[in-house]
């Protein structure tokens, strides 16, 4: 399992990534959701009010979908997008585990202890913290504060144990 930490310091609304891995590394999947990956609890994936009275607590409406999603696409690159739904919800320090990957190693590949593994962001953006103040209808501050900003991610070493 590994772990996505963003840059620290960075009050985000959620992220976007592709990470693409050599090919002695796949990616596995979650027990719980058969994913690739997994929310690690930073971002708020539910409206924070789902029927707009107060009646159902974040999460408990079972028709909501979370803004959370990720797959595997040739060439060993996994793409993932985790997002904040809700407006009035605040945005959260990046520098912190935002989302868990599952790797597995090829048996077949004879890695001995020690041998690097190459993981690479081809891609990387994140929702800024400002994003425009909550409406229920559209505004020209949420349409111009709304987009995916580029970011740098370092990525470190995973080495075979």
């Amino acid at each position: 399992m590994l772990n996505l930490v963003g840059p620290s310091g960075l009050k985000t609304r959620g992220a976007a990534f592709n990470l693409k891995a050599p090919a002695t590394v796949k990616f596995g999947n979650f027990t719980e959701s058969g994913w690739p990956i997994a929310d690690a609890g930073v971002y708020e994936l539910w409206n924070t009010d789902p029927m707009g009275d107060g009646s159902v607590a974040p999460g408990k409406d079972p028709l909501e979908p979370r803004l959370f999603a990720g797959g595997v696409q040739p060439g060993h690159v996994l793409t993932v997008g985790i997002f904040q739904k809700d407006r009035r919800a605040t945005a959260k320090e990046s520098g912190q585990p935002l989302c868990r990957i599952a790797l597995e190693f090829d048996a077949a590949a004879n890695l001995k202890a020690g041998d690097a593994l190459a993981l690479t962001i081809t891609k990387a953006r994140h929702m800024a913290e400002d994003i425009g103040a909550f409406s229920t209808t559209v505004t020209y501050d949420m349409a111009a504060k709304s987009h995916l900003v580029d970011m740098n991610i370092a990525v470190g070493t995973l080495s075979a144990k």
